[in-house]
């Protein structure tokens, strides 16, 4: 009997992918969808004196809010959002990824039908079910708070700020808040 990979049940993502010495569980439903790779960020040069850090900095966040603007729009279509995260991470199984929670898993479903092969931005999107539905193992506390000791080698969740501040209660889970936690 296998034991299940501790980072693909936390992150729906593991670095190892199909290779891995553990027990990938890819659900057949979840009210969580993961569209990997999906955002292709606008990459923040490291830093030379001729750089303006603030504007780069500026010019990444609004990038990132165009493009929040336009996906969250269409994934609002398919049901309510429970979550919304985005990952600003390096390593390649975690880099880009769109995750959306839905209230049920109807909802999820429907996004799945009507996103899994398309394109946007020039690439074919790949949509499937994400076991995550906890996010604050999922996300690295470091990162949010600019400590992360693993830098782009994590393997915990580095997520965008969305505009707004919408979806930040991500140390809140869906279900705490459902009991009134």
């Amino acid at each position: 009997d296998q034991v299940n990979c501790p980072f693909y049940l936390k992150t729906g993502a593991c670095r190892y992918g199909d290779s891995c010495g553990r027990h990938h569980q890819y659900p057949e439903k979840s009210v969580t969808i993961l569209v990997k790779n999906m955002y292709e960020g606008m990459p923040v040069q490291l830093a030379d004196e001729d750089n303006d850090d603030n504007l780069e900095v500026f010019e990444a966040e609004r990038h990132y809010f165009e493009f929040f603007e336009d996906v969250h729009t269409e994934f609002r279509q398919y049901g309510t959002i429970v979550q919304f995260k985005v990952c600003n991470n390096f390593q390649l199984h975690l880099r880009g990824n769109v995750y959306v929670q839905y209230s049920n898993e109807d909802e999820a479903k429907r996004a799945i039908e009507n996103i899994r092969g398309r394109w946007y931005a020039g690439k074919q999107l790949l949509c499937e079910y994400c076991p995550v539905t906890k996010w604050k193992p999922a996300i690295c506390g470091y990162y949010q708070r600019n400590q992360c000791p693993k830098g782009i080698q994590c393997n915990f969740l580095h997520v965008y700020k969305n505009p707004g501040g919408l979806y930040s209660d991500a140390d809140r889970d869906f279900e705490d808040k459902r009991s009134g936690s």
